[in-house]
């Protein structure tokens, strides 16, 4: 006898498999967010806020954050996410406590890119005094591709982050 499974049922599974594996994919670009930042002086100046996307594969990406705020005080991070549903999560390996565990989430809404860090630990040490990533966003429509100059320094930087792993 022959066992015919529903067609509703395959899509459902394909839909959702395909939602999942996309996100590093659909993610893939450069993401921008140009503001007026200042000094205590009362000096202004424009800053930028970066956000690297570089798919790895359909369940990794490289992503880089470069963040700036008042005063001069920066945030920078560099690490491999993997894809969990519809986010990309980082979560550091070998802490020994998991209050001090650096969890670094990317989401997308409709329109911005917003980064979540769990218990503010990856801030720490990667932060300036006035810097955090948690609740940062980007627009969506700042998104740009990489040149092909940006992807080869990136995937450089990426096979240096795998090295120091080892």
């Amino acid at each position: 006898m022959r066992r015919s499974i529903p067609l509703g049922l395959i899509l459902a599974l394909c839909a959702c498999a395909a939602a999942a594996t996309n996100v590093a994919a659909q993610w893939d670009g450069r993401y921008e967010d140009r503001f007026e930042n200042g000094l205590v002086s009362g000096e202004t100046f424009e800053s930028t806020n970066v956000l690297d996307v570089l798919r790895i594969d359909d369940q990794s990406a490289l992503v880089e954050i470069g963040l700036e705020f008042y005063n001069g005080h920066e945030c920078s991070f560099s690490e491999v996410f993997h894809v969990e549903g519809e986010a990309l999560v980082y979560r550091e390996q070998g802490t020994s406590d998991p209050a001090e565990q650096c969890t670094m989430t990317i989401t997308r809404t409709s329109d911005a890119m917003v980064l979540h860090d769990e218990n503010y630990g990856c801030a720490h040490g990667t932060c300036g005094a006035r810097g955090g990533y948690d609740g940062i966003s980007l627009p969506v429509a700042s998104r740009r591709a990489f040149s092909e100059a940006e992807r080869s320094i990136m995937q450089q930087q990426m096979e240096s982050l795998s090295h120091n792993e080892r």
